[in-house]
């Protein structure tokens, strides 16, 4: 009879916390986000990724995140995913280039965001293989719109244009298609007509505002600058700004004999 009780919580455990395939209510804390910018420097970069290393933190890109997400699992405690903005695709930054090579050099990843100009400008193929190149160190190449310009500006035909062209000119070039779009300005996360116009393209947009969670089929994730605080107070300044969940719970079920493949959640509770 014990044996029989256990089954039946374990099994009401399982079902409580399963998230569904459709319009799921399943949510997951946002991961620690660093966004950065030319400014930043590769001096200060080189700081930054010694202290992830120190921390025994790992990098991840966004699409990493997705991965986990469609598995019905949250990102693990210890990662930091880092952002640096404002690459161009007609015009090279060697800051900007500089500061990637850093994390190539420490093992790191992070997602950079790419700015494409529009068809009337020519695109650089040596940038464009820089690009293939960082991708294939485990780098993603992110949307960042076409011009960079405020989406509360745009009207509908030019916001499109921002979102879709960007990810049709990523597409061609690159060979795979973004699946991030980083908002200019990191605003307008929660703009209707924005959202609407990503949501078939991207699996998530990034901004500096958000929820501290992110959920279905259009995720949010924010992110945060690091001010004038020296990289290795960035660290605190991360954990400070990015909460955990107390409870996890990995739940694993296997359907039986129909040869389907083992399915395993990973479960956060507050």
């Amino acid at each position: 009879m014990k044996k029989f009780l256990a089954v039946l919580v374990v099994l009401s455990m399982f079902f409580s916390f399963i998230p569904p395939v459709e319009g799921s209510s399943f949510e997951c804390p946002t991961p620690k986000s660093l966004m950065l910018h030319s400014w930043y420097g590769a001096k200060n970069t080189k700081r930054l990724a010694e202290a992830i290393v120190d921390k025994g933190w790992v990098t991840y890109t966004y699409s990493q995140v997705y991965d986990l997400w469609d598995n019905g699992q949250c990102v693990p405690e210890n990662v930091i995913l880092v952002s640096l903005d404002d690459f161009y695709s007609v015009y090279e930054s060697k800051v900007l280039s500089d500061m990637a090579d850093v994390f190539v050099d420490y093992g790191l990843v992070m997602t950079l965001g790419l700015i494409t100009r529009t068809d009337s400008y020519k695109q650089d193929d040596k940038l464009w293989e820089k690009f293939k190149y960082l991708e294939e160190k485990g780098f993603e190449i992110a949307s960042h719109s076409v011009n960079h310009d405020n989406p509360y500006e745009l009207d509908t035909v030019y916001l499109k244009q921002e979102l879709e062209l960007s990810y049709d000119m990523i597409c061609q070039n690159l060979g795979t298609c973004p699946e991030t779009y980083i908002l200019p300005y990191g605003i307008a996360w929660d703009y209707d007509r924005l959202l609407a116009i990503a949501k078939p393209l991207y699996r998530a947009v990034v901004s500096i505002g958000g929820p501290s969670t992110y959920k279905g089929d259009l995720l949010i994730l924010r992110r945060i600058s690091p001010g004038t605080s020296s990289p290795e107070n960035v660290i605190e300044i991360l954990e400070n700004n990015f909460f955990w969940f107390d409870n996890v719970k990995e739940l694993s079920f296997q359907p039986g004999k129909t040869g389907k493949r083992k399915i395993k959640f990973t479960v956060f509770a507050r």
